[in-house]
C-alpha cells in the first residue's frame, strides 16, 4: 500500500525508529522566545528552493497538464516548478511561533511585515494547513501516562513516544542537490 502521493523526493525517504525528547522542559534549539540563533535554526529547517516536478507526473498528483504551472528552466527538467510540503508545513509552524511571541520582536519577521488583517489572514492559513497535514496523517502513537505523586496531577503523560519517522537530514540533503537555484526561485 502507497501511503504518500507521488514526489521526486520520494527515492531520498529512509526511515528509522526513535523515542522523541519531547517531555515539557525537554531543552531544544527550537523552544523558546526568540533569540538571533533560535530565528537562524527555523530559518534553515524551512528555506529550501523549489524543485522539479516532470510533466508527466502531474497526473500522479491529480493535477492537469493543461493548467498555467510555472515552468522549470530547461536546465532543472523543464517541468512544472514546486515547494514540498512538509517545507511549507515549518515555514506555517514557525508563522504560529513567531506569531505567539510577535510582541517580543524589536522589528517584525519578515511574515509579519504587511497589515496586520493579512498577518492574521497567513496565520489562520498556516493553522489550517497543519489541521489537515495533522488530521490526515493521524498519529495513533499511544501516550502512556505514568504515575507520578509528586505531580499535580499524581501522574504525567509520557510525550517521549516511540516512532518510526522519515531521516529530515536525508530530505534535505536531495534538495539541496536538486534545488532549482534561479533568481526567482
Amino acid at each position: 500500500m502507497r501511503l504518500s502521493s507521488y514526489s521526486p523526493l520520494l527515492e531520498a525517504v529512509e526511515y528509522y525508529e526513535v523515542d522523541w525528547a519531547n517531555n515539557f522542559h525537554q531543552e531544544s534549539i527550537y523552544r523558546g522566545s526568540p533569540t538571533p540563533e533560535l530565528e537562524l535554526a527555523w530559518d534553515r529547517l524551512w528555506r529550501q528552493h523549489d524543485i522539479n516536478v516532470p510533466v508527466n507526473k502531474l497526473s500522479s498528483l491529480n493535477r492537469s497538464v493543461d493548467t498555467n504551472w510555472k515552468q522549470t528552466p530547461t536546465q532543472y527538467g523543464g517541468g512544472a516548478e514546486a515547494n514540498v510540503e512538509v517545507f511549507h508545513q515549518l515555514h506555517c509552524l514557525n508563522m504560529i511561533r513567531q506569531y505567539t511571541y510577535l510582541d517580543s520582536y524589536e522589528v517584525p519577521p519578515e511574515g509579519f511585515q504587511k497589515s496586520p488583517e493579512m498577518s492574521r489572514t497567513h496565520v489562520d492559513h498556516c493553522i489550517e494547513t497543519l489541521r489537515i497535514h495533522l488530521m490526515c496523517a493521524g498519529d495513533v502513537t499511544p501516550v502512556l501516562v505514568r504515575l507520578d505523586d509528586s505531580k499535580p496531577l499524581g501522574a504525567e503523560a509520557d510525550f517521549s513516544t516511540h516512532h518510526k519517522c522519515r531521516r529530515f537530514d536525508k530530505l534535505t540533503e536531495w534538495m539541496e542537490i536538486h534545488a532549482i537555484c534561479t533568481e526567482e526561485a
